[in-house]
């Protein structure tokens, strides 16, 4: 079996030219469709630039653990079938390079490909996930949750917003406060401020012109007190409103060691009550995605080489149809397996392996049928 070192730098070399530009664009098209579609509903939570860009950074580890795996398919399938229809392979075989020539560098680069979706899945991922449902969070808390004309109930706080415009600046403001029952009050103001204190948590709402109405003492219900303000410092603390600014309930918002406490406490027939997900299969399938997902990269190598010195790769465009065709396939069969993992049909341990199986399968197949021909 003889493997050329000038050759296996030359396709390595192609593939990753092609995988770069198909990583780009695939990622930029879901960055566009996950967040920039959404940048005006984030500006209109008091979000910054700051704000847009750490979104960004969020959303790209989550996205590059599938956008990877095909841009790296997509690279193999036209560097490999171009080098097919402009006779490059004929020359090969007539040099006695085979198959193994093209299957060992693609191989050998999709082993590394893999590593690096390991350690997103398994280290990143679920960092990114918590750090974005920390930031979403925070972006309701500096303002989202007053709706003009809607009137909102926050631990033991009910109030209630007339107008505010996009730097928070409010009109028609009515808060009543009963957090205390025997000490309870109402504000009315004409205008106010919202802001958010990200560093101590706390809501802080600037209000001018208006009154507070103390709630009668129970002991003399026919008297009241109203104070007038010309400005009034409303401040309370965020968590008794967002419990799990940093908690992680979801799945995919926990490590390995954080998933495998779940199972065990759940074999151990512990509650899952406090959590998201209350079915242990959802963190048994968890474990397991973050095993097989990675070996995608490899999958798509070993079906992608003898797909790609086949007829129906030999144009680009037909190369990147069949690219995106196989790619949704294994996500497609993903999915479905994760499904029958849930309904009880498969063996959570067994399921999300079944794309890798059934991709190795079609790989031999298709080696078989170059070996033939």
């Amino acid at each position: 079996m003889r493997v050329s070192r000038l050759l296996s730098f030359y396709l390595v070399k192609e593939v990753l030219q092609y995988g770069a530009l198909s990583f780009l664009a695939l990622t930029m098209i879901l960055l566009t469709q996950n967040a920039l579609r959404r940048f005006e509903d984030l500006v209109s939570v008091g979000a910054t630039l700051g704000d847009g860009f750490a979104v960004l950074t969020c959303l790209v580890p989550l996205l590059t653990a599938y956008t990877l795996p095909i841009a790296f398919l997509f690279g193999v399938i036209i560097a490999v079938s171009r080098m097919s229809s402009e006779g490059e392979i004929l020359a090969m075989g007539a040099s006695g390079l085979g198959i193994a020539s093209l299957l060992l560098p693609t191989v050998a680069l999709a082993t590394a490909i893999s590593l690096v979706s390991a350690w997103v899945m398994i280290d990143v991922e679920h960092r990114a996930h918590r750090e974005l449902r920390t930031l979403v969070e925070t972006l309701a808390a500096r303002g989202g949750m007053l709706e003009p004309g809607k009137i909102r109930g926050l631990a033991g706080r009910t109030l209630l917003v007339q107008e505010r415009d996009r730097e928070n600046n409010l009109r028609g403001v009515m808060i009543s406060d009963r957090t205390d029952p025997e000490h309870g009050f109402v504000i009315f103001s004409e205008r106010g401020h919202f802001a958010y204190d990200e560093e101590r948590q706390v809501f802080r709402l600037g209000l001018e012109d208006g009154a507070l109405h103390l709630e009668p003492d129970p002991k003399h219900p026919l008297r009241s007190q109203t104070i007038s303000f010309d400005a009034l410092d409303y401040a309370f603390d965020v968590r008794h409103v967002i419990e799990s600014l940093t908690a992680a309930v979801r799945p995919r918002q926990m490590s390995f060691e954080e998933l495998r406490e779940v199972v065990a406490h759940a074999k151990g027939g512990g509650s899952l009550r406090k959590l998201h997900q209350k079915d242990p299969v959802e963190y048994e399938l968890e474990i397991h995605r973050r095993y097989a997902l990675p070996l995608a990269p490899v999958a798509f190598a070993l079906v992608a080489v003898p797909l790609a010195l086949g007829q129906i790769t030999r144009t680009r465009s037909r190369g990147a149809i069949v690219s995106l065709a196989l790619g949704f396939a294994y996500y497609g069969l993903f999915s479905q397996a994760r499904f029958l993992a849930l309904d009880g049909w498969m063996a959570s341990s067994l399921a999300l392996w079944l794309p890798n199986a059934a991709f190795a399968g079609l790989a031999i197949y298709l080696m078989w049928r170059v070996r033939r021909a």
